[in-house]
């Protein structure tokens, strides 16, 4: 089974680096993105930026992989370690990402608060259907959808109407 882990990688070679590893690899990426309103010469420009500065997320069977070829990769740097090799992260964990930065809404990072499992909610409807978190209510029609990083104790929340989620 493919599971999925994060390469540490140089600031600003998150594309290209995950551009290599689907390429030349054949390895799913997922590099979760924001947009951003950027002033150049006077005009608007959206711009894409890492919604996660540093980090490529892969999915890789690493047992018939030979990890010594990332390291030759013009930006790659290390790959992320947990206690007992290297770190994996949890597939709804990556997918909500990759949802958040597709949705176009503002995200924010926040404050780590670890969420126990019968906390989840999960979006059934919307920009963000699919995205497994925490929902914090703000008044009867609007709340906070937060999803955590637990590999990296950081947590990003964006707005989300309160029919749009149920408990997972």
């Amino acid at each position: 089974m493919n599971d999925w882990y994060v390469a540490y990688v140089r600031f600003q070679n998150e594309f290209s680096v995950a551009k290599i590893l689907e390429d030349h690899y054949k390895l799913d990426t997922c590099v979760p993105i924001r947009k951003l309103l950027r002033n150049r010469g006077g005009k608007k420009l959206v711009v894409q930026r890492p919604l996660l500065d540093t980090y490529v997320f892969f999915r890789s069977n690493l047992f018939s992989f030979n990890l010594s070829v990332l390291h030759k990769i013009n930006g790659f740097t290390k790959i992320v370690r947990g206690e007992n090799g290297p770190a994996l992260a949890p597939d709804e964990q990556v997918r909500s990402l990759d949802t958040f930065g597709r949705s176009e809404r503002p995200i924010h990072e926040v404050e780590y608060k670890r969420i126990s499992p019968n906390e989840s909610i999960e979006v059934i409807a919307g920009p963000l259907k699919g995205a497994i978190g925490y929902y914090k209510k703000s008044d009867e029609r609007t709340g906070q959808l937060l999803v955590n990083i637990d590999l990296f104790h950081r947590s990003m929340e964006t707005t989300i109407e309160a029919h749009l989620v149920r408990p997972y």
